[in-house]
């Protein structure tokens, strides 16, 4: 598996339980050490880097609503 895309209805979680619903500060403090700012902003949160982690983005009221986990650049 290269990578996975996790949108609703999937109940599928990260391993510090975050996933579809968790909140954009709910995101940002479980992961407050290893997001990557520069791929980050106000409706995407990169965990690790685009070359392998997790990217989380967030809908209304700032729910995620999808997040992937994989390679989103070679």
């Amino acid at each position: 598996i290269f990578s996975i895309t996790v949108s609703s209805p999937c109940t599928f979680k990260t391993r510090k339980n975050m996933g579809i619903g968790s909140t954009y500060k709910e995101v940002m403090a479980a992961y407050e050490k290893k997001i990557d700012k520069t791929a980050s902003d106000n409706k995407t949160i990169t965990v690790g880097s685009v070359y392998g982690g997790i990217i989380f983005t967030f809908g209304k009221d700032d729910k995620a609503d999808t997040f992937f986990i994989g390679a989103a650049a070679e």
